[in-house]
């Protein structure tokens, strides 16, 4: 019984563990943005170091290079571009779940926000 015991603990500090984990975002993903009535799709490429993750990402307006963090399923990143000459900041916050990544992208600057999800490509 004991030993059962024992066993059962093991286990489930494992999965805990597991769940602890960061998510690791390294790769390529198909990122699908809905904000302010306008769909945007982006193909990205990220590079991960631990917590810290950057990269790239291009759509029909352009390429922008983006930093981004892990914190376990939690993943946020950024990068600043520009609309009619005044300069703003596209923010990511979203949950790493199976391999994809949804939550709600903003533009603080002119008060805009939707959401997007990221699905890693094949």
């Amino acid at each position: 019984m004991k030993k059962l015991a024992l066993t059962l603990f093991f286990m489930s500090a494992a999965v805990f563990a597991q769940t602890l984990e960061s998510a690791n975002v390294a790769g390529k993903w198909k990122v699908h943005t809905s904000m302010a009535g306008s769909d945007t799709d982006q193909d990205c490429t990220f590079t991960q170091k631990d917590s810290d993750f950057t990269g790239e990402c291009t759509s029909d307006q352009g390429t922008v290079k983006i930093k981004g963090k892990v914190d376990g399923k939690n993943i946020t990143w950024s990068y600043d571009s520009e609309y009619s000459g005044t300069p703003l900041t596209v923010k990511y916050t979203g949950k790493f779940d199976s391999g994809k990544i949804a939550g709600d992208a903003a533009v603080d600057q002119f008060g805009v926000s939707g959401d997007f999800t990221a699905t890693q490509a094949k």
